[in-house]
């Protein structure tokens, strides 16, 4: 039991149980996996990850698996291999999963990536209490090669963020004038509404009317640029909105 420390990987969070069981099989073969990773593999979501989950991505690291719903009847057998995962309920709620690292006639021992529990000895009645009967068995086929991966750092998403600077400088600049340009259009058609209709205030209204036309203009061509090519309308509706858009500004004034 001790010298499985080595191997030995805490989850992160609540929902990383399995994987970090799996991680500790793989880096047991030679492998170094992020949790990252394998979150991707066994599509790992906010209610943890299936059984089913971490046997596709052990497959797709050429890990030969097998699931078994069986009972402690399976401690009996003189060629169980260890390590492999267990299912369990904790505290009769938790879906949870341990590494069972070996067993004697009184304790099953187990790795729990809650890091909190760590390796320990647990009586067996107490793991048969909480285990659902569900086993999982990795070991790798012939066409096993270790891996090994990295957890995305901080500094490493700012250096990516860095080489990018350009587009991200101009996305948080047009963002900033569209932005701008939908508030002095609310403005001025506040003013006309309060202040030049009410006094028949022609040539202002005329003034104003072309600035909103020129700013409706730029703002949706900063729409369209800013839309995935294949979305983008024709530039026959485009015609047919400037030209909507020019009978407004007639009726304007």
């Amino acid at each position: 039991m001790q010298a499985f420390k080595k191997y030995y990987l805490p989850q992160m969070d609540e929902n990383d149980c399995g994987i970090a069981c799996l991680a500790m099989i793989l880096k047991y073969y030679g492998s170094n996996v992020s949790l990252s990773y394998l979150r991707n593999l066994a599509k790992t979501n906010l209610e943890g990850t299936t059984a089913l989950g971490l046997v596709k991505a052990a497959q797709e690291l050429n890990l030969k698996t097998d699931a078994y719903q069986t009972d402690m009847a399976l401690f009996e057998q003189s060629d169980l291999t260890y390590p492999f995962i267990a299912h369990v309920i904790k505290q009769a709620t938790l879906q949870h999963y341990y590494l069972v690292l070996g067993a004697n006639e009184d304790y099953i021992q187990i790795a729990d990536p809650d890091e909190t529990v760590g390796i320990k000895k647990m009586p067996k009645s107490q793991f048969e209490k909480e285990w659902t009967g569900v086993a999982l068995f990795f070991e790798p086929t012939s066409n096993y090669q270790a891996i090994h991966t990295k957890e995305q750092t901080l500094l490493a998403l700012l250096l990516k963020l860095v080489t990018h600077r350009g587009l991200i400088l101009t996305i948080v600049l047009v963002s900033l004038l569209m932005t701008l340009t939908s508030i002095l259009n609310s403005y001025f058609l506040q003013v006309v509404i309060d202040r030049l209709i009410p006094t028949k205030a022609t040539t202002t209204l005329t003034i104003i009317a072309c600035g909103l036309l020129i700013a409706y203009v730029f703002n949706s061509l900063f729409l369209y640029l800013s839309m995935p090519i294949p979305s983008r309308p024709s530039c026959f509706i485009w015609s047919n909105i400037l030209g909507e858009l020019y009978q407004l500004s007639k009726r304007t004034y």
